[in-house]
């Protein structure tokens, strides 16, 4: 009996030895896996941006929370895109992204995510140009002189249009005198996204109502009037920024015989060919209160129809344009003696076209249209680039690649049960289905991004 026991009692200290053995290894394993997990979720993110960069397409290649799938150092990886704003890759050029960095080693899920957004300070291509449409510049008896380059992403068509400068076009050049040179563009250049490019506008700026504007040709108007951060004749609520914002109800305004420094949002302004435009007419003498920022922005059409280059007088307008508190290059006084070169200096941007109808209209910086460019009616237009926007662009005129946000690394969870994860049915998966077989979730659709690391 002594000797049975010894027996059993080496043997269960010899099974426990074992088991201990196998329990350290079991611990062990489970480390490494779990540290290795960690170490491809994180080159997983960190590899988010380069594919986005990569992939021109991805807006509409790619969908808001589904996996993207492709392997790294041997291991199969998911990475999801999920547009934090509305879901959406295909609207709102600036939305933030997080982008999801997925990994599983053994049984060890790990998953890091961190929010991308555009970098703003990369001007949008159209910058560099002295005015851009989209959607072609037509003409008839007018013409249009710049000292640098007018482009479009379609056609330039025109009858006894003549334009003074160099031009790039992507389709057609038809009937058009040219003094300067003639490109033919390779690629579409960069524009704003007119469903975002006023949000910073709208929500930094200040509101004038339609009904407090005054009247000019039987409809409201900002008409002999000084619009500055310390000039509101309209509701008296100041703007540091000399942003004011004009809900024009689908219909139109004008801005006529004014100083303004300041930057003026037009919202829902009539853009119909059948109805009358939003217009800029006589004379106006027009900077943004913020040096690189635009000066004119409108939801829907305008039409440039002033008097530029010329002299504006105080005492032929009766209206005096530098009155105390409202100083124009340091001078404010009380009189009527002063006088303004009239013209437009800035970014002028219009989301449904721009017309350039009679008269000689100034403009020294750029002047951008997401739809058709017209001129017409004899006019003699003159649109003189500066750098300064493109040097230093302002807000919703500057979308580089996306790029990681300083603090929002984080640990997460996974937004969605990828093709790894264990499940039982159908609904237990963001994307595709459960493969009974191994119990785990299985994509109805790999994107194929060809991913090369550098070690």
């Amino acid at each position: 009996m002594l000797v049975l026991g010894a027996t059993m009692l080496i043997t269960v200290i010899g099974y426990a030895a074992i088991v201990t053995a196998r329990i350290n290894t079991r611990i062990v394993t489970g480390t490494n896996d779990w540290a290795r997990a960690g170490e491809l979720a994180i080159a997983t993110a960190e590899l988010a941006p380069l594919i986005l960069a990569e992939s021109p397409d991805w807006r509409t290649d790619l969908t808001s929370g589904e996996p993207v799938s492709f392997k790294l150092d041997g291991y199969e990886v998911n990475l999801v895109f999920i547009d934090e704003d509305d879901d959406d890759f295909s609207t709102g050029l600036y939305d933030p992204i997080r982008a999801y960095g997925i990994a599983m080693v053994g049984d060890a899920v790990r998953v890091r995510s961190v929010l991308l957004t555009p970098n703003s300070t990369v001007p949008m291509s159209c910058l560099e140009l002295a005015a851009y449409s989209v959607d072609g510049l037509v003409g008839l008896t007018a013409t249009l002189s710049t000292n640098q380059m007018i482009g479009t992403a379609a056609g330039m068509t025109g009858l006894l249009l003549t334009i003074n400068g160099d031009v790039e076009y992507a389709t057609t050049f038809l009937g058009v005198i040219l003094n300067g040179t003639q490109n033919k563009a390779a690629e579409k250049r960069t524009m704003p996204d007119s469903s975002s490019v006023f949000d910073y506008y709208v929500n930094n700026g200040t509101a004038i109502p339609l009904d407090s504007l005054s009247s000019f040709d039987g409809r409201p108007s900002i008409s002999d009037a000084v619009l500055t951060p310390t000039s509101n004749p309209y509701t008296g609520e100041l703007n540091s920024e000399g942003i004011y914002v004009i809900d024009c109800d689908g219909g139109a305004i004008n801005i006529v015989n004014s100083r303004i420094d300041g930057t003026l949002v037009l919202l829902n302004a009539a853009d119909s060919l059948l109805s009358a435009h939003s217009a800029v007419v006589g004379q106006v003498t027009w900077k943004p209160a913020v040096p690189n920022y635009p000066a004119l922005m409108v939801q829907g059409q305008i039409d440039l129809d002033f008097e530029g280059g010329v002299a504006m007088k105080e005492t032929t307008l009766g209206v005096n344009l530098n009155p105390i508190g409202s100083p124009y290059n340091g001078d404010e006084d009380a009189s009527l003696d002063d006088e303004y070169r009239s013209g437009i200096q800035g970014i002028v941007y219009a989301s449904d076209g721009t017309a350039l109808i009679g008269n000689s209209p100034y403009i020294s910086g750029a002047l951008l249209s997401d739809a058709e460019m017209n001129l017409s009616g004899g006019t003699k237009a003159t649109v003189n680039y500066s750098n300064r926007y493109y040097l230093d662009p302002p807000p919703g005129f500057g979308a580089g690649p996306y790029q990681p946000v300083v603090g929002t690394w984080r640990w997460d969870e996974a937004p969605c049960a990828l093709n790894f994860t264990p499940c039982s049915t159908d609904a237990d998966c963001c994307s595709g289905t459960c493969n009974n077989g191994t119990g785990k979730c299985r994509p109805s659709a790999v994107v194929e991004i060809d991913v090369s690391l550098t070690k």
